[in-house]
């Protein structure tokens, strides 16, 4: 049984020295099953079960009335070996006859029985033994809970192991299978709360130790993702591991439905109740959070997940109580990535600024922690690297985890030297730790500088208690699938591509030759588009970023392109106009940097980025980014990878600047592939394996010079959008990061004069993903996609993450509600880059277009490379993804596709979309949509504010209803969107105004204003100017302040 294979040297009756003389705990390979039970003994029996037994006349049988005791059991085991079983049994009963008190002899006769498969007598046989054999009675309970587990009866095996640890805790063997047991079925707090305790009385070995270090990782290893749907793994495996396996890769919808619908929520396990409880928090539906507290029983709160499902809860309503109960999961599990997260995002809404940085600190080691103990695990026991161990002893020291520290130096001794002397030493200081700390732990290491001494989990207790007796349940479900509107009928787009036949013929290159596969950092991500109209005849005209350059090579052989657009045809410009560049370029975006009333470029790249001023004349001066110093002399600034570019007043100074996003400050992310002998690539680089850069701003200083100046926080910045998101007329800077928090800045002056960039990114609730992380963001959409009047987000993530749907709050800062709106359904199978927000049909609800494609190929691991572009249709509620109509042969094919910019390149009302790929052609796809709703365009020209009016509101009133939109830049990822407020109509027959709240907030001049008093508004604000003359299905020009209507 599972004893024998534990020590396979011994013979096969030797079942019971497991108990008696203890074992060695030495550590036990998981299998993607993550089967408990011994690999070779489950496989014997799988083997043998069903198969006749020998016959009783054979040869090899021994009689049954053998009196010689070595014999007897010889014969057994031969009967045993050929699956003999009746043979067996009738040996074993005459055995036990000659000497009842043969203890060998009555354990064989479960082993007989479990043969049999009748695991239930088998179990009843044994623990009848106990009442004879009470000296052994540890011993059988052990051998019990073992065919428990066999039977697949897991809560009886937990049960027995746990009964056996309590009465004799230094039964190290039954304390290790019992850790064993409960992190492989997913019980991943209960079994490291028994790693701890056994690691007080012996060392622990590798993988125990990575259970430790990472507490919300499945213990079991999985190759593929699980199928809730399939029976025999859940029981093979067990329904929590399941749940971890697919919360770890952050499909947390399916792990909820699996939790929901099993025996474990059914029958009240506190364990699997916590956790639904946090399944409930991590896709957003505060309701059914709510109705799972009113009935979580007590016992579920000595589970981290309890207190991270009530903080999450709470930090939805923006309570600061929330950070009472992440502090108290963290006493809890003080390893807890997504505690920490969490805490840190409470802490920014409380507005605890020292706090924060403490917390990231606690972050930060545990992140250290992570990364080392992988280093050591995947090195056999790693205790050769002296400098790894102290390290990782000082983490957990600092951590306020003293007796992890002292148990880490003493597996790490062990490791090397079994019989060191120091180990008797680590031994005796344990106890000291113990006493002083009987779970460990010393908490006020880290409570200190979180100010949370003092803080209580008290009022939360009483809520809910009050909860739990007065509290009527919501009808749960999914959040989206009760948003108040009806299904309606979805108008399938009709969107085709016409870049070949209008002569728009770009075709991106990320080397030269292109490589295909085994990228570099910067290699998959393509490059962009912005669309402009740069000679001002009122046609948009397109340019293209290129690469086509082996980096560190400064010249390409393919350089970017400018194509002019003349009367439905494209023109390729980029030499007459002076606009080439043969460097690595990337992002792309275009504004009116002078304020000469011509459309300027500015193109990002893996060096210096270029200024490209238009001179009007068709051509464009160059001119590469330097700063100011403090005297206001010249002077060069490091160029870094550029992601994301736009031109902008972000300073309330009235003059455009220019932003820079950047996503790493290493010059390592050039060198070369490693690879092994075979030509196979050592590691493909992610952004965390680079130093990450820094984010500017390049202040305009209003006679041609900038200042540069660095926002806070490090970067890997892939998206970027400019305009006014909190309705305080002044430009924000809105930053999409990849594996790190995003960046939300804004700007202001001290007193002094001191410019201040401040990051409210994590205060506002647009740091994070869920569950507290930090995701791989990319691109960014911004619309009121609620209409509610506040601009919201959408952000594209990588495959097995879904997108966010960041949504602004009336009462100030977003909730995350892709999962209520189904964006989750639709984007967590794609890697998603460019994204823009589109009204296709004009019906007045945003849809969405999304870019995909992934960044390795991954094919022969059965992972999609090329990947669908999407249209994901706002209806009834809720983004549904479909299939445009018609037989275009671009939505035949899947593609790696990158930037998504959109504009409205033939005039015609209906919005397109300019889309590049990588190492392919880009695509012009123009919409014909049918559809009779109407629509108006709308472009604006600063005066008192910059000519771009960069964060302009324009908010539009028909007969039928009012809508709202922002003049932004950026537009989300390495792209230019068209100068143009595109708002789709619906059925309205007319206008009754147009109003725009320009930026800044000094009065707009003499137009009139609703109230016609602008420089008394109570906001500090002047008030919107009117537009009440305004034709509907036009284009039309508003200039500020100058109270009439340019048809255009």
């Amino acid at each position: 049984m599972y004893f024998q294979s534990f020590l396979p040297s011994l013979c096969l009756g030797c079942l019971l020295t497991f108990a008696l003389g203890g074992c060695s705990g030495r550590d036990r390979e998981t299998t993607e099953t993550g089967d408990v039970r011994a690999a070779d003994r489950a496989d014997d029996r799988a083997d043998v079960r069903g198969q006749p037994n020998a016959a009783a006349g054979d040869s090899s049988a021994t009689s049954p009335g053998d009196s010689d005791p070595a014999n007897a059991m010889a014969a057994v085991a031969a009967a045993l070996r050929d699956n003999r079983l009746d043979q067996a049994e009738t040996l074993l009963r005459s055995r036990l006859i000659q000497a009842p008190d043969d203890l060998q002899a009555a354990a064989l006769i479960g082993e007989v029985l479990v043969r049999r498969g009748d695991f239930g007598g088998a179990i009843e046989w044994i623990d009848g033994l106990v009442v004879d054999h009470p000296d052994q009675r540890d011993a059988l309970q052990a051998e019990a809970a073992e065919i428990a587990l066999e039977a697949g009866d897991d809560q009886q095996a937990i049960d027995r192991f746990n009964d056996l640890v309590r009465r004799r805790p230094d039964f190290t063997a039954a304390r290790s299978r019992l850790a064993e047991v409960l992190n492989q079925r997913g019980f991943r707090f209960d079994g490291n709360q028994q790693l701890r305790r056994l690691m007080a009385l012996q060392p622990i070995g590798k993988q125990q130790w990575v259970a430790i270090i990472h507490p919300m990782q499945p213990y079991a290893t999985f190759t593929e993702k699980p199928d809730i749907h399939d029976a025999d793994q859940l029981a093979r495996v067990g329904v929590m591991s399941v749940v971890a396996a697919l919360r770890s890769r952050n499909d947390r919808v399916e792990a909820l439905q699996c939790l929901r619908e099993s025996d474990l929520v059914a029958n009240r396990n506190p364990a699997a109740v916590a956790m639904l409880g946090l399944l409930f928090a991590e896709t957003q539906d505060n309701a059914a959070v709510q109705d799972w507290l009113a009935t979580a029983e007590p016992a579920t709160a000595q589970y981290p997940a309890f207190w991270m499902a009530a903080g999450m809860w709470l930090a939805a309503q923006r309570d600061d109580a929330a950070i009472d109960c992440f502090v108290q999961a963290l006493r809890l599990e003080p390893g807890s990535l997504d505690a920490w997260n969490n805490l840190i995002a409470a802490l920014g809404v409380a507005g605890d600024s020292a706090a924060i940085k403490i917390a990231q600190q606690h972050r930060q080691q545990v992140t250290e922690m992570r990364f080392l103990v992988g280093q050591w695990a995947s090195h056999g026991n790693g205790g050769s690297d002296p400098q790894l161990i102290q390290r990782m002893t000082e983490l957990l020291s600092g951590s306020g985890r003293p007796m992890e520290s002292v148990a880490w130096q003493e597996t790490a001794i062990a490791a090397v030297a079994p019989g060191a002397p120091q180990l008797q030493t680590l031994a005796a200081y344990k106890s000291k730790v113990l006493k002083r700390f009987p779970d460990g732990r010393d908490p006020s290491i880290w409570l200190a500088g979180l100010n949370a001494e003092s803080r209580s989990i008290d009022g939360f207790m009483a809520t809910w208690q009050r909860m739990r007796t007065s509290h009527v349940p919501t009808v749960q479900g999914r959040a989206g699938d009760s948003v108040d509107q009806a299904d309606a009928p979805i108008q399938r787009p009709v969107m085709v591509g016409v870049a070949k036949q209008s002569g728009l013929t770009f075709r991106h290159q990320n080397a030269d030759p292109s490589i295909q596969r085994e990228f570099r950092l910067f290699e998959p991500l393509g490059s962009g588009v912005a669309c402009l109209d740069y000679d001002c005849d009122g046609q948009v005209d397109f340019y293209f970023a290129q690469a086509g350059t082996n980096v560190p090579d400064v010249e390409s052989s393919v350089g970017n392109q400018l194509f002019r657009q003349s009367d439905g045809e494209f023109l390729e410009q980029s030499v007459a106009s002076e606009s080439g560049d043969f460097r690595w370029s990337t992002a792309v975006t275009s504004g009116d940097w002078n304020q000469d009333g011509f459309a300027d470029l500015v193109v990002g790249s893996l060096g210096q980025n270029l200024l490209l001023i238009n001179q009007g004349d068709g051509t464009f001066l160059r001119r590469t980014f330097d700063s100011v110093d403090q005297q206001g002399n010249p002077e060069s600034v490091d160029p870094m990878s550029t992601m994301g570019l736009a031109i902008a007043d972000v300073t309330g100074d009235l003059l455009p600047d220019v932003i820079e996003v950047n996503y790493v400050d290493d010059s390592r992310s050039l060198d070369p592939i490693q690879r092994d002998s075979r030509g196979q690539p050592l590691t493909l680089p992610g952004p965390l394996h680079f130093k990450p850069a820094v984010n500017r701003v390049f202040v305009s200083q209003g006679d041609g010079r900038m200042d540069a100046q660095v926002l806070p926080g490090e970067s890997t910045a892939l998206g970027l959008i400019v305009t006014d998101i909190d309705g305080d007329r002044q430009g924000d800077i809105f930053i999409a990061n990849d594996q790190r928090a995003n960046h939300w800045h804004s700007h202001h002056m001290l007193a002094d004069g001191t410019p201040v960039w401040t990051d409210q990114a994590i205060l506002a609730g647009l740091g994070y993903g869920p569950g507290g992380k930090p995701t791989a963001c990319m691109g960014i959409a911004a619309a009121d996609f609620d209409h509610n009047g506040n601009l919201d987000l959408h952000v594209t993530n990588f495959m097995d993450e879904w997108s966010n749907l960041y949504l602004q709050q009336a009462a100030g800062g977003f909730v995350d509600s892709a999962v209520a709106y189904q964006i989750d359904k639709a984007s967590v199978r794609m890697l998603g880059f460019g994204t823009q927000a589109i009204d296709y049909d004009n019906n007045t609800s945003w849809d969405l277009i999304v870019g995909n494609g992934h960044i390795e190929d991954f094919r022969s691991a059965g992972k999609a490379f090329e990947m669908p572009t999407q249209i994901l249709a706002f209806a009834g509620g809720k983004f549904v993804a479909v299939d445009p109509a018609g037989d275009d042969p671009f939505w035949k094919t899947d593609r790696l596709a990158r930037a998504v910019a959109k504009c409205d390149w033939n005039r015609d009302g209906r919005t397109d979309i300019v889309l590049t790929e990588m190492n392919g052609d880009a695509e012009l796809l123009e919409n014909r949509t049918p559809a009779a709703n109407r629509f108006l365009q709308i472009e604006l020209a600063g005066v008192h504010c910059e000519r771009d009016a960069i964060g302009a509101k324009v908010s539009v009133q028909t007969d039928q209803g009012e809508w709202s939109q922002w003049v932004q830049t950026g537009d989300g990822y390495l792209c230019k969107n068209e100068s143009l407020l595109m708002f789709g109509l619906g059925g309205s027959n007319r206008i009754v105004r147009v109003a725009v709240a320009w930026p800044g907030k000094s009065p707009t001049g003499s137009a009139r204003t609703e109230n016609e008093a602008p420089e008394n508004s109570a906001s500090g604000f002047a008030e919107p100017e009117i537009f009440d003359d305004v034709a509907i299905d036009q284009r039309v020009l508003l200039i500020e302040g100058a109270g009439r209507v340019w048809q255009r």
